[in-house]
Order: structure tokens, then sequence, then C-alpha cells
């Protein structure tokens, strides 16, 4: 199953992504993406994983609109698919082995075929096929509706506090400024967040680099973590941890040439942003 579903993926979404006109079918599709995504942002793929079991597990024989039913279950197990899919390609995480297309397909299919909407791989292809491309345009819908959650404005309001919290740390000489990236996710048990990077070159007159790391939560309220990266390189939310990839300084290592990617983990306990772990993952030399 897992060449069918791949050849499904990309024949509908070369076909189907574009289509203007929302019909019932699309609506449920629709909201099947948004679903998958709003799960994802608020539980991590763990989350949506679990949503897909009860989605499954509520699904009866003769039930109204069964075959409603089952296409939400089956959109919101492949929206699945698309994010893990595109989470591990952007961050470089492993894939999710739940949400790999072999497993997905294998678990659709038996679906389809218990409550009768398929009896043989040529019409799961088929179903596939009728509906991939649209779930997977729905689902990156929603992503792109989410990462406009916060307003701008907020999140200048934020970097401005962090700006500010550097420039007293640095006696008020910043040297070149101090830079800032936001980033918006949702963590597990706590809600949407907003995490601030912030790094200084020539802090206080200092000739190593100086970083931030503050995470703001929704209610306005902030932590700052005592442990930030040295060379921020990539960050991502999964469940209840900000996963930081960072160039950190070696003991053969010039502060100013740091060469040591290394994966560190964030925790919010107790509304305060801590290193849970961390783990060296390779040499790079630029």
């Amino acid at each position: 199953m897992r060449g069918v579903f791949l050849a499904a993926v990309l024949a509908a979404s070369a076909s189907l992504a574009s289509a203007q006109n929302f019909s019932d079918q699309d609506i449920n599709l629709m909201a099947a993406g948004q679903k998958a995504f709003k799960t994802y942002r608020q539980g991590g793929i763990t989350g949506v994983y679990t949503a897909v079991t009860q989605c499954y597990g509520h699904l009866r024989p003769g039930q109204k609109a069964l075959e409603r039913s089952v296409e939400f279950c089956v959109a919101l197990d492949i929206g699945g698919v698309v994010i893990d899919s595109e989470v591990a390609s952007a961050e470089h995480f492993p894939r999710d082995p739940r949400f790999m297309e072999v497993a997905a397909a294998n678990r659709i299919n038996a679906v389809l075929r218990r409550y009768g909407m398929s009896a043989s791989n040529d019409d799961t292809t088929a179903y596939f096929a009728a509906r991939v491309g649209r779930i997977q345009k729905y689902t990156n819908d929603a992503a792109q509706l989410d990462s406009h959650a916060v307003g701008q404005s907020q999140i200048a309001h934020y970097k401005k506090q962090v700006v500010q919290a550097a420039t007293r740390e640095c006696d008020g000489d910043t040297g070149d400024g101090v830079a800032t990236t936001a980033y918006s996710g949702n963590l597990a048990g706590v809600g949407p967040v907003t995490v601030i990077s912030a790094g200084s070159n020539g802090c206080a007159g200092g000739q190593a680099p100086r970083n931030w790391l503050w995470v703001f939560f929704a209610d306005g309220s902030s932590s700052q973590t005592n442990q930030p990266p040295n060379q921020l390189d990539s960050l991502a939310f999964s469940d209840d941890q900000i996963v930081v990839k960072s160039l950190e300084v070696g003991q053969e290592d010039s502060p100013n040439f740091p060469s040591h990617l290394t994966q560190l983990t964030y925790k919010v306990n107790g509304r305060k942003l801590m290193l849970a772990g961390s783990r060296f993952l390779a040499i790079r030399k630029e």
C-alpha cells in the first residue's frame, strides 16, 4: 500500500490542490485538516495520533452519516501524515513511525474495508486520489493561518521587551545592536506561546556573542531561560518541548567560531523556561 499511497498523493496534489469551489465534501475535508493542525499545535504529533485513534473508535456500522464520518477520520489521519512529513523535512527530525505512509495507508485501508467503502487496493487507491491533494492543501492552509494567530504588533511588543532587557544586561552597550527572531507555536499543557530568540555582538564591550531566549505566554507574562543557546540554528515545538538546534562552543573552538551542533530541549516548568536536556549531534565547520 505504500506505493499506492504515495502515487495518490502525487496525482491528487497536481490535479486537485487548486480547486476553488467548495462542496460539502470539501468542507468536511477542510474541517479535518484544520483539526489535524490545531491538535498538533496543542498536543504535538502524539496528540494527532490520539485524535485519529479516538475518531476511528467512535465509528459504528449503521450510524447516521457513516460515510461522512469515515471520510473525516481518514482525512484527519492523512492530515497527520502531511504534518509529520513536513515538520520532519523542515526541521530534519526523524519521522514518527505511526504516520509513515505505509502505516497510515494500511490503517486507512483496513477502515475503508471494514465499513464497506473499499473492496480492493484499487478501490482504496481511487479513494485516496480523490481526496489527498485537497487534504494536503487544507492542512497547509490551516498552518498558514495559525502562523498569523499572534498579531504582528504583539510580536513587535514582545521583541521590544526582550531588547530592553538585553540592553539592561549589557549596561546600555549592545555593540552592534540586538537582533531578534520570533517563533509562535503551542506547548502541550501550556497552550499558545511565542518564543523570542535574541543575540548581540559586543554586549557590554565584550568580544563573544551574547544570546537570550524568552517565552511569552497567552496572558502576556514571560520567562527567560538562564541557559540560552549559543547560536540558534533552528527551533521547533514538539508536544511539551521547545527543541532547539544550536552551534555550541567546543573545547577546541574560538568563542566566535562554534562548531558543535547540539540539540537543546527546553520545557516550561511552573511558568519558568528551563533547559531540560542537551544532545551533541555533529561537528559543523563553516
